[in-house]
């Protein structure tokens, strides 16, 4: 897996066009921009494809107040079931209302709650799938995430360069590394916008079914 240090050493490379002698970054600085790089590739893979980062989760039941805490790293709750049936998400103020044939819960800052109905989830564990907010780089030996896809390396290289080339003032650099960086986005949304493998519809062939979701990510 690629190290911290490798991808700042590689836009610092990139964003320099090799001129020599320059004034390097600050490690602390580049560790905060890297993290902050992956907080939105996998903030729009959330948005995209469910598939591409996510977890499984089981939330233990809290009697008091009754309630499931939702994972401390969750960025998007994608779907939850109880004992393999699906348990629905509801808003605050339409939780009186809600279908009195489902399992309902609605949510609240960290924690999911029933709704009140006599359908609502049991005092059992909810099953979550989730998309996970990536751990910080905090060292410069720290590497990408496990779940992370090392064919955008380049994309990560690229970003990182033309943040640093806007932070440095020099406009031909940052226009050569827009481009770069906007061709590296468009591959990585169209791959955001497939899924990994043929999907099985009930009664139907195996078929590839693209994300219907167009969220996308913005170069910096």
């Amino acid at each position: 897996m690629t190290t911290a240090a490798e991808y700042m050493a590689a836009g610092i490379s990139r964003s320099y066009r090799n001129r020599g002698n320059v004034l390097a970054q600050d490690n602390t600085e580049g560790l905060a921009r890297l993290s902050r790089q992956f907080r939105k590739y996998y903030s729009a893979a959330a948005g995209q494809n469910a598939s591409v980062f996510g977890q499984i989760a089981n939330l233990t039941y809290v009697p008091a107040p009754p309630s499931w805490v939702v994972p401390a790293d969750c960025d998007t709750i994608h779907w939850i079931e109880q004992r393999g049936v699906p348990v629905y998400a509801v808003t605050y103020d339409d939780r009186r209302e809600a279908e009195p044939s489902e399992a309902c819960i609605y949510r609240l800052a960290n924690r999911l709650y029933p709704v009140g109905n006599t359908t609502d989830p049991g005092q059992q564990a909810l099953v979550v799938l989730y998309t996970p907010v990536p751990p910080d780089f905090t060292a410069v030996g720290d590497t990408a995430p496990a779940a992370w896809n090392s064919n955008f390396d380049s994309m990560v290289i690229v970003d990182f360069a033309l943040f640093l080339a806007k932070k440095d003032g020099r406009p031909e650099d940052v226009q050569a590394l827009m481009d770069e960086a906007n061709e590296e986005v468009g591959l990585y949304g169209a791959w955001l916008a497939r899924n990994t493998v043929p999907l099985l519809k009930r009664f139907g062939m195996p078929v590839q079914v693209p994300a219907t979701n167009t969220t996308s990510i913005r170069v910096p």
